[in-house]
């Protein structure tokens, strides 16, 4: 018996063609170059929003400011105009004391929790449902 099987396993690597072999580590490399143009793109990508997010929120309203202007009307019949805009982040590490003061002072309504339940294939029955009593308890759920 054990000699059947040895042969079968041999039988079918041997029955592996080099071709195959080459056409599947093609594949492979194939696969490797396109994750590597798709980490490349996500990267360009983030350079181009993190340059908008300066002209936008800095570089133009900063210029505008300059000049004496908020408002600016272009020949196309766009505008551009400068408003305040504030932004702030809280480290990790300030998480806790940062919400416990917003609390503490009122602006507690600011902090936000985010729930995300994931459901596997052939549960959607039970994903409607959690979000059916969820909004029947005024949760505005999003699926």
């Amino acid at each position: 018996m054990k000699e059947l099987f040895e042969e079968s396993i041999r039988k079918q690597v041997e029955d592996v063609k080099e071709t195959d072999v080459k056409s599947l580590s093609n594949l492979c490399n194939d696969l490797l170059t396109l994750e590597a143009k798709i980490g490349n793109t996500e990267e360009e990508l983030r350079r181009y929003k993190e340059q908008s997010r300066e002209l936008s929120e800095q570089v133009i309203p900063d210029k505008l400011a300059e000049l004496g202007v908020s408002d600016l009307k272009l020949s196309d019949g766009s505008r551009i105009s400068a408003e305040p805009f504030y932004s702030a982040r809280i480290t990790a590490q300030n998480l806790q004391t940062a919400h416990e003061w917003l609390r503490e002072n009122g602006h507690g309504d600011i902090i936000k929790n985010t729930l995300t339940v994931t459901f596997g294939q052939g549960e959607d029955v039970l994903a409607k449902e959690l979000v059916d009593q969820l909004a029947k308890q005024g949760y505005m759920p999003e699926t």
